[in-house]
């Protein structure tokens, strides 16, 4: 896969589907775009600042040798989710909460996305400068 334009934030013109979590990206929303080329077919990959922004975090572009899928994504925000939902358990009693873990596959992944980008979000303004003394959970 080849970068013809590297990603911008470009403001929308008219409603898109992001690439990365197939919801909208409305009319006026400052969005990424980038055009991209593989296997001798130009396209634009749209998504929300919020998705390229989360996907960067995550370092999901790290084992992606042909670039990032949309199934790649979702799988990535998936397994985040059920990490950071683990981790407000006590450790020493997961086994307890094995039916709680258990149903967090059944949480719609809009839900998951959004409380994955409000973690980092929060994490990010804790550790900016200002707050540096605060401590990765």
């Amino acid at each position: 896969m080849g970068i013809i334009k590297s990603p911008t934030e470009t403001k929308a013109r008219k409603t898109y589907k992001c690439d990365f979590c197939s919801y909208l990206i409305d009319q006026g929303e400052v969005y990424i775009k980038s055009t991209l080329a593989c296997d001798g077919e130009v396209y634009n990959w749209n998504t929300h600042k919020d998705c390229d922004e989360i996907s960067i975090i995550l370092k999901m572009y790290d084992h992606c040798h042909e670039g990032l899928t949309q199934d790649d994504f979702i799988e990535n925000i998936h397994s985040e989710h059920e990490r950071l939902m683990i981790n407000l358990l006590p450790e020493n009693e997961l086994k307890k909460y094995s039916d709680i873990i258990e149903q967090l596959g059944n949480v719609i992944f809009r839900t998951k996305l959004e409380y994955v980008i409000r973690y980092y979000k929060k994490l990010n303004r804790n550790n900016s400068p200002q707050n540096s003394h605060l401590q990765k959970p």
